[in-house]
């Protein structure tokens, strides 16, 4: 494992009032990579949950600064991410709220979440949406070459089988370390299969990591930037 911190740029925490660290989602989060706790049941709690919250997720948040966070991946992390190729996987895609500048930097993007109200909210025309468990993905293996979490779940196993050769995932935590839904990049990279790198940053509030199997990360781009944790 080597991770590779970059600069942050006008760091900054979220203060209003809401404990990330000890929301429900966090325990969520963190025992779906500790001992895979997830199924049927749990899969309801999560879509009900997010069902309730969907006609106010949008008007309560700020689209700006998550399209900014997005947008520094794509500037600062180039490198990392490959060539545009197929469709780009946004799981967890809530409102849509980080689509359209995914769209704008990848291309064709597949919106899926598990909430049918979330899906609701994205705006008509920006992406073909799908509902779906994130756990067992209607897609073949390597199918897209780049998988973007932001405040989103992780799961292991399926995401390394739907990740095409040379692809990339996302993840990126819209509050930081007070995201309900958040993991460290060393978690993420010690709950995927097999050896993987990443670059990782903050952005404003956010912190945000690209990940690559160890093996198919660009040539030269390990210990040459800030720090490396191996």
């Amino acid at each position: 494992m080597a991770i590779i911190t970059l600069d942050p740029i006008d760091p900054a925490a979220v203060v209003d009032g809401l404990d990330g660290v000890n929301h429900p989602m966090r325990h969520i989060t963190e025992t779906i990579i500790n001992d895979g706790s997830w199924g049927a049941d749990r899969r309801a709690d999560v879509a009900s949950f997010f069902d309730e919250l969907a006609k106010d997720w949008s008007g309560s948040r700020s689209a700006e600064q998550r399209a900014s966070a997005l947008d520094d991946v794509f500037v600062r992390a180039a490198d990392w991410v490959p060539r545009a190729t197929g469709f780009a996987l946004e799981l967890g895609v809530g409102s849509g709220m980080f689509t359209p500048t995914l769209v704008q930097r990848w291309g064709t993007v597949v919106a899926a979440d598990i909430s049918p109200a979330m899906l609701a909210e994205v705006p008509p025309g920006l992406a073909p949406v799908m509902r779906a468990d994130a756990s067992r993905l209607p897609l073949v293996d390597r199918s897209t070459h780049l998988i973007v979490l932001a405040n989103m779940f992780l799961f292991p196993a399926e995401m390394d089988r739907v990740l095409a050769d040379g692809g990339a995932i996302v993840w990126l935590n819209s509050r930081g370390v007070n995201t309900p839904i958040h993991l460290t990049t060393e978690a993420v990279l010690d709950a995927l299969p097999g050896e993987w790198s990443a670059v990782e940053s903050q952005f404003g509030a956010a912190t945000w990591a690209v990940c690559r199997r160890s093996s198919q990360v660009p040539p030269g781009k390990i210990g040459v930037v800030a720090s490396t944790t191996a």
